[in-house]
């Protein structure tokens, strides 16, 4: 009991499920899965997916604040934050999160591919016109190079929010009629 290897094709589920109902007594024990490991492989299911499926909002400010600190490879950063932002209850904790540390984060990208990444990332899963507006007011004078992926943050935001203006009664009236 307990000594078999689970099949790396189950880990990343495993990894979220155990993540999504974890403290910050989990947070650690996965941090320490990821220092423990030698495979790149493993390490990156765990930044890409389980770190970010945490459903505590105290937990996911931690996984963002290990995302830049010294024990993730720089490159690795941006998935993290994208992990996080995919998240329902993570995505505007990953917006903040990333105008705070914004100076950091141009610094170490500029505003090259992962940049880019990091930036549509962040900004493509919400779904009000109020928060591309936001979005729109922060980038207002600094978005040179990232102009493409805000570009297309921003449509994406006005897809979501067209979907939900358009879909989201009939959607209510199927799930109360299942529930």
């Amino acid at each position: 009991a307990g000594t078999q290897i689970l099949s790396p094709d189950l880990r990343v589920p495993v990894y979220e499920c155990v993540a999504s109902t974890g403290d910050m007594k989990t947070f650690d024990a996965l941090i320490q899965l990821y220092m423990d490991s030698d495979s790149s492989e493993e390490k990156e299911r765990i930044l890409r997916r389980g770190l970010g499926a945490f459903s505590n909002k105290d937990v996911l400010r931690k996984v963002l604040e290990f995302s830049l600190s010294d024990k993730v490879r720089s490159q690795d950063t941006v998935f993290i934050f994208q992990s996080v932002a995919r998240n329902p209850i993570g995505r505007e904790l990953a917006w903040d999160y990333f105008k705070e540390n914004f100076s950091t984060l141009t610094g170490r990208y500029g505003s090259g591919h992962l940049m880019t990444i990091l930036v549509k990332a962040v900004t493509e899963n919400f779904t009000t016109k109020q928060d591309a507006q936001n979005i729109k007011q922060f980038f207002k004078d600094d978005f040179h190079g990232m102009e493409r992926s805000l570009l297309q943050g921003l449509e994406r935001i006005e897809l979501n929010c067209e979907w939900l203006e358009r879909d989201l009664q009939d959607i209510q009236t199927f799930l109360q009629s299942v529930l």
